[in-house]
């Protein structure tokens, strides 16, 4: 057994980078599992620099965004597939019960992105090569919902509106009531500087409280761009 889809997600994680083996789509049930305990060891891992109390480890999310980005970088450079099959093979996640889950949780957020925080570099190759590919807009799609790994990616301005609707729709209240995901969040935005982001509600109170009266020595942007929406 080559375990191709291990060793990519293992080489992803250790390295930052994606090691491809050829166009190899399939994956067994045994590399599922070897990926679903690699991704949990990283998560506990990551989890001790978070903020107490750590959400707990979300194995469906985690191998959803896993498997997402695999495929996104195998199709990067070798596609074979119709573009009418390409919605099948990156559906979008369903939750990890029976009912669908139309809003994700913090948990869910956290551990999709021990991968796809890998995504957006994904993306930004792919439209170099064919900015015009239809891939990117279903990915986009997946990843403005995964909106916690799109801090930083830099949205095309025609998507501006589509991508606050679907963050906002997403109950940010409800997410960051989890006050250590609203910090991680917070600190993301803030090591980013995505403006954007930072002007949603939860994520402005956050960053004013972080900031206390030295707000222009931090971040004079989001000081200027508060200032004008208040």
């Amino acid at each position: 057994m080559s375990n191709y889809f291990s060793k990519t997600i293992e080489h992803l994680r250790h390295y930052e980078e994606v090691f491809l083996f050829g166009n190899l789509l399939s994956i067994s049930e045994s590399e599922k599992e070897s990926v679903i305990d690699l991704l949990e060891i990283e998560y506990k891992i990551e989890s001790v620099e978070y903020p107490q109390p750590v959400l707990i480890f979300d194995k469906d999310a985690a191998f959803w965004a896993a498997k997402i980005v695999y495929m996104a970088a195998q199709f990067m450079l070798y596609r074979e597939t119709e573009v009418k099959d390409l919605p099948l093979l990156f559906s979008s996640f369903n939750g990890n019960n029976s009912e669908y889950q139309s809003k994700l949780t913090a948990s869910q957020m956290l551990s999709a992105d021990l991968c796809l925080r890998f995504l957006p570099a994904i993306l930004i190759n792919a439209q170099v090569i064919d900015p015009e590919d239809e891939l990117i807009a279903i990915l986009e799609k997946e990843l403005i919902k995964f909106h916690y790994s799109a801090i930083g990616y830099g949205f095309r301005f025609e998507k501006k509106e589509e991508i606050q609707k679907t963050i906002l729709d997403s109950d940010l209240e409800l997410l960051f009531s989890d006050k250590s995901f609203l910090q991680l969040y917070t600190d993301r935005v803030f090591e980013k500087k995505e403006l954007n982001f930072a002007l949603f509600p939860p994520i402005k109170r956050q960053l004013k409280s972080n900031f206390g009266i030295y707000g222009n020595e931090f971040w004079k942007e989001f000081e200027l761009e508060k200032n004008n929406t208040e």
